[in-house]
């Protein structure tokens, strides 16, 4: 198991080297999506790095070396019966890393009204500004981390933004 989220139906999804695993907890059978299967269309590959369901209940997926993908809610909320379209980021400029890097961790940052962020293992930080569906980066220059391999991202309850590197912690400021 590589990740686990929840959607809004309380659904638990489970990533692995496998594809994703989908568990309702009710009995009604188990989903499992993977890159071969007749239920899914576009899917990267099987190996998934991360799994974050956003506010608006999009699910954010990120692959090994494949980048990133989402599932809108409109396709989760409608599974089992319906075909799982995982949708190609749309790139508007160029950010290599949404379509070959490994995704390891989501943030979402609800007081910038639902800005996504997205760690690389190579690549820093990339963020989705959903007012202009336009992605910038943010490899971490100038920080006190001599790293771009983002493992985690965190606000704390006063709002501050931590990233975790394997080279240390970074209080990251929103502003520059």
């Amino acid at each position: 198991v590589t990740a686990i989220t929840i959607d809004k139906k309380g659904r638990v999804w489970v990533g692995s080297r496998q594809g994703i695993d989908v568990f309702d907890g009710a009995g009604a059978g188990n989903i499992n999506l993977s890159k071969g299967s007749t239920i899914q269309s576009g899917m990267a590959g099987n190996v998934i790095t991360s799994l974050f369901t956003a506010s608006n209940g999009d699910m954010w997926v990120g692959y090994n070396d494949r980048g990133v993908q989402v599932l809108r809610e409109q396709i989760i909320s409608s599974l089992p019966g319906a075909v799982a379209k995982f949708e190609k980021v749309d790139v508007t400029s160029s950010v290599s890393a949404l379509e070959t890097g490994k995704a390891i961790s989501f943030w979402e940052d609800k007081i910038t009204r639902g800005v996504i962020w997205a760690g690389f293992n190579a690549g820093g930080m990339v963020r989705l500004v959903p007012v202009t569906k336009k992605f910038t980066t943010n490899k971490l220059a100038g920080s006190p981390l001599p790293t771009s391999f983002v493992t985690s991202v965190l606000k704390d309850h006063l709002q501050q933004i931590w990233v975790g590197t394997p080279a240390g912690l970074l209080q990251y400021d929103r502003t520059t």
